[in-house]
């Protein structure tokens, strides 16, 4: 399966993800990001 690239922007800091498209965002913020 493809990835899909995420840019996101939290509390003024730009983060660049590249993660599965059946992912949640919630599980990119928790597993990936570590908020």
């Amino acid at each position: 399966m493809s990835k899909v690239a995420l840019e996101l922007c939290i509390n003024g800091e730009r983060h660049e993800v590249l993660t599965e498209p059946h992912r949640t965002l919630l599980d990119v913020l928790r597993v990936d990001l570590g908020l």
